[in-house]
């Protein structure tokens, strides 16, 4: 990861657990537009991460915060070459944009800086879609995206059981 000049590059480790404990927040969704076997995807992911306590110094400043921010948006057109009763399978082609922020803080004593580095890029991406049709209501999806252009790759499996409302509406967790 780069870093604040003249400060070296480090290693960021975080594990699952961390991340959840110092999410402040993240919201996602996704909406999808089909006419006969063409398709429109989209979604967006937003999230917030930060320490729940300021670190403490031992001398200096009374402490040192960071904060990170993201938003991940993808738009996907894709074609369904595959649809039975049970199972449709959907080729899925497009972009995904990335917009990281991240700020560290320093409050306390005689100055208290605060320094930011944000980036913004966009990969090509496509992937696969699969839908398994469980009864009226229930259904299960599994979703393999993969790419890269402005980043070396990405890439991105998502699985998940919905429930469709309605045609024209479903909510899906996994």
């Amino acid at each position: 990861m780069r870093t604040i000049p003249p400060l070296p590059a480090v290693d960021v480790n975080i594990s699952f657990g961390t991340v959840l404990r110092n999410l402040d927040g993240a919201l996602m969704g996704t909406a999808e537009a089909r006419f006969d076997r063409y398709i429109f995807l989209t979604d967006l992911v937003a999230s917030r991460i930060s320490p729940k306590k300021a670190i403490a110094l031992p001398a200096g400043p009374d402490s040192v915060r960071i904060e990170s921010g993201a938003v991940i948006g993808s738009g996907l057109v894709g074609y369904r070459f595959l649809e039975t009763t049970n199972v449709s399978l959907d080729v899925l082609v497009g972009a995904r944009l990335f917009a990281l922020n991240n700020t560290l803080s320093i409050t306390g004593g005689p100055v208290s800086p605060s320094f930011g580095k944000s980036e913004l890029w966009v990969d090509g991406v496509a992937g696969i879609r699969g839908i398994a049709t469980l009864s009226d209501r229930l259904f299960m999806t599994v979703i393999a995206i993969g790419g890269g252009l402005s980043s070396r790759y990405e890439w991105d499996l998502f699985g998940g059981l919905g429930y469709r409302f309605s045609d024209s509406w479903s909510a899906f967790a996994g």
